[in-house]
């Protein structure tokens, strides 16, 4: 893990390394991971992801297999109201 500033983003971030080995030790392909909690750890970045990756799909696939459909209501104010439908 390393600190970085990211310019868009005007601040500091935590980049997690995650490297993908070929049998051999190798490097086959590398991964990067932003976090902008400066107290997180690697591990606790890689746990966050992972968990926010199998919420992601829990909701994918309730929409899929419920047959529920996302549906945006914009207001006069431009507030965004997000519902899920049946």
């Amino acid at each position: 893990e390393l600190v970085a500033n990211v310019q868009a983003w005007k601040r500091n971030v935590k980049l997690v390394v995650i490297h993908e080995l070929l049998e051999d030790g190798s490097i086959k392909a590398a991964r990067l991971i932003a976090c902008t909690d400066m107290d997180k750890d690697g591990g606790e970045v890689l746990f966050a992801y992972h968990s926010r990756f199998q919420i992601e799909i829990l909701y994918r696939e309730a929409k899929q297999h419920l047959g529920l459909r996302i549906v945006r209501h914009v207001t006069n104010r431009k507030s965004i109201f997000t519902s899920m439908l049946a």
